[in-house]
């Protein structure tokens, strides 16, 4: 179903799916869609909104019924009217000539539904269908010309450029945890191409609780960054490591984990026992980059070395 979906918006249905799990909701609804959306797509919750995402998950509260939470083992179906946002959000892309359904195809698309739940509240903070129809094409335009190829190159230079002095003292620190050794030689790969990061510790095999000798290991390796790959056919060996690095490690560290997008439980289990990034198991150098930029913004602070002891990978800034 999902094949043609960007994995920005695949995503997103996974974090809706997410979404309607904590609320207790027995089906996805297209309020959680507008919640993935906005956690996925955070330049379009810039453009589009007046105020916080919290704000409007507050909104959604106020209007729902919060039941106990789901396990992620529970199927959870699309309503209807999520059915009918993803049909306009194809129809958006064949429109606009997209080979790929994205996150903007998406926003179309629930505004589209116009009596839905989600247009309702995009509709109260002034975003009409008409505007984002007109965002999405002038972001197409842009992409097309000449002059926007090299403005992009440009701005992945300086991004790239302003990353590596975010990471002053050096590359970004990496440990690698996977179960495969081959596995294990793409990802080290990966990482170095950034040249934002450099792998400090990579392992084949997983932790197997709070006294393995790997949490010392990655500890004294000073890793800023944890790699944890999973494997589809025992995800429950890298989301314990994930959460076991998670309780135990001394100072603030970045868990990415890396593993397929089917089926969502692995992404939501990764989530919840305490991953900040979920990258599909076939990432590139490219994708790992962006992910250590969006850390980098994230936390808006300016990054020095993991003490050993008490402290964290990085202090406020001015």
């Amino acid at each position: 179903m999902f094949e043609r979906y960007t994995e920005k918006a695949r995503r997103v249905v996974f974090f809706a799916r997410y979404e309607a799990a904590e609320f207790g909701s027995p089906y996805i609804g297209t309020e959680h869609l507008l919640l993935g959306l906005l956690r996925e797509n955070q330049a379009l919750a810039n453009r589009f909104l007046r105020t916080s995402v919290e704000s409007v998950r507050k909104q959604i509260v106020e209007h729902i019924t919060i039941r106990e939470k789901l396990s992620t083992s529970v199927d959870m179906p699309l309503s209807n009217e999520c059915k009918r946002v993803l049909a306009y959000a194809a129809e958006e892309a064949a429109w606009l000539s997209h080979k790929h359904i994205g996150t903007e195809h998406l926003l179309l698309g629930l505004l589209r539904e116009e009596k839905c739940f989600a247009a309702n509240l995009l509709h109260d903070l002034n975003v009409s269908l008409d505007q984002a129809r007109e965002w999405v094409a002038k972001q197409q335009a842009e992409q097309e010309s000449p002059q926007s190829h090299h403005s992009a190159r440009l701005d992945r230079a300086i991004q790239r450029r302003n990353l590596v002095r975010f990471a002053s003292s050096g590359p970004i620190a990496v440990a690698i945890l996977t179960e495969d050794k081959e596995r294990l030689a793409i990802l080290q790969q990966a990482v170095e191409a950034t040249k934002a990061g450099q792998s400090v510790f990579a392992h084949v095999g997983f932790l197997m609780d709070e006294s393995d000798p790997l949490l010392h290991e990655i500890e004294e390796q000073k890793a800023e960054v944890v790699l944890v790959d999973i494997d589809p056919q025992t995800p429950e060996h890298a989301i314990q490591t994930i959460h076991l690095i998670n309780a135990n490690i001394s100072y603030a560290i970045a868990i990415f984990a890396v593993g397929p997008l089917t089926p969502p439980q692995a992404i939501i289990s990764a989530m919840r026992a305490g991953a900040r990034e979920y990258l599909e198991n076939n990432a590139t150098s490219e994708t790992i980059l962006e992910a250590f930029r969006r850390l980098a913004a994230s936390l808006n602070r300016t990054r020095k070395p993991p003490d050993p002891g008490p402290g964290g990978l990085w202090t406020h800034g001015t």
